[in-house]
């Protein structure tokens, strides 16, 4: 064995579902990389099948994909305008005031 194993398509298979062959094989896992190929296609928790699993070590790939687990969270819940400026109608949105009842 080169010392390499299914770690991205196991990790995305666990979050999503999908087998992701093209993804290949790695020495180690890059979750920059595993967030990329996920996207916005997060379906809950998947038990991974045996083969995508294979030479990857329970106690690791259990850590890894909680460290993934969390960095989805992150991910999902950071706010929609923190990393630009909004735009001229965000800035109008944002400055509207709701009527108040009983003026």
């Amino acid at each position: 064995m080169d010392g390499t194993a299914t770690w991205h398509q196991a990790l995305v298979y666990a979050v999503t579902g999908e087998r992701r062959p093209e993804l290949g094989s790695q020495q180690t896992p890059d979750l920059a990389a595993v967030l990329e190929a996920i996207g916005d296609r997060t379906r809950g928790a998947h038990p991974v099948p045996a083969d995508l699993t294979e030479g990857l070590g329970a106690a690791r790939f259990a850590a890894v994909l909680t460290e993934l687990r969390g960095r989805l969270v992150a991910a999902a819940s950071r706010p929609v305008l923190a990393e630009r400026a909004p735009d001229a109608a965000e800035r109008r949105l944002l400055a509207e005031v709701p009527p108040h009842h009983g003026s």
